[in-house]
């Protein structure tokens, strides 16, 4: 069940739970557009991470309101904007949301309206039909990490292939690349956030750049070298879709090849890789 933590008996590592939580108290205590806030993934299950913070937010549907929170969050804890990850209770699926708030610390917020949420979110029938994921997952792994960012490739490479790739790319208007784009970062980001995962996991050392993490799930013989491989590209393609402009024609051609070719090898991986033998239903057909 949910923690209502003092951050007592932290493992030591680089952010640790019993030195942000003070500080995270403070800071949502002050924010009046935030009803319920509460920090899930490793650092709340192990008390340290040695990579992301990770927030859960029930308050102002606000974009821009989120990007205030997750600066805040970031000067008072003095890491990186990059190091903060904050999500929308309102947008979460029902397993995710379950899982956030069984695992979770609660920053801020009354304990009745997170018990009202759990209850909410544990009725929906896709909670429980996806229970039976959750069961077979390696305990070694962030269920939340793996199972969110699979969510988020299943969701963007649907709408890819739906919305985009149904049209020749000399009818895609400027809305519909600025769209394809996104989707694009979304998905690279969140194959990396699972390399990067299993890298912490496996304790395969510091990486400093994103292409180096599939090489060294390849190295240690955990990733087949040519989904390696494929993923190193698409660490590369970020980069570029991060700083430069890029000719329609290429981009369509990448996020082709993208969604046909590599999300399913790497899909396929990370089902048998994770045990995560009925993830196969939510793949992008």
């Amino acid at each position: 069940m949910l923690k209502y933590s003092t951050g007592e008996n932290p493992v030591a590592r680089k952010i640790v739970l019993n030195d942000v939580l003070p500080k995270l108290r403070a800071l949502f205590n002050e924010m009046k557009g935030v009803k319920v806030a509460i920090l899930f993934g490793s650092i709340a299950r192990d008390g340290a991470s040695s990579h992301d913070v990770d927030i859960a937010l029930l308050g102002e549907e606000n974009l821009l309101y989120l990007g205030y929170v997750v600066s805040k969050v970031a000067e008072a804890l003095g890491i990186s904007e990059d190091q903060v990850d904050v999500v929308s209770m309102n947008q979460c699926n029902p397993i995710f949301l379950s899982r956030i708030l069984e695992e979770g610390v609660l920053i801020k917020g009354e304990p009745e309206a997170v018990e009202k949420l759990l209850e909410k979110a544990q009725r929906s029938p896709d909670a429980i039909i996806e229970l039976r994921m959750w069961s077979n997952i390696d305990p070694k792994l962030d269920k939340t990490i793996i199972t969110s960012r699979v969510e988020e490739i299943r969701r963007d490479a649907g709408f890819i292939k739906s919305e985009i790739l149904c049209k020749r790319v000399e009818d895609l208007d400027y809305k519909e690349i600025l769209a394809l784009e996104r989707a694009m970062l979304r998905i690279i980001e969140s194959i990396l956030d699972i390399c990067r995962h299993l890298v912490s996991v496996y304790s395969l050392g510091l990486v400093e750049r994103y292409g180096e993490y599939p090489r060294r799930l390849a190295e240690a013989k955990k990733m087949p070298k040519d989904i390696a491989e494929e993923i190193e590209k698409l660490a590369g393609l970020r980069n570029i879709l991060v700083h430069l402009k890029v000719r329609r024609e290429m981009l369509y051609d990448a996020a082709k090849n993208t969604v046909n070719e590599i999300i399913n090898r790497f899909m396929e991986w990370i089902t048998s890789h994770c045990c995560m033998g009925s993830l196969k239903i939510f793949l992008p057909s």
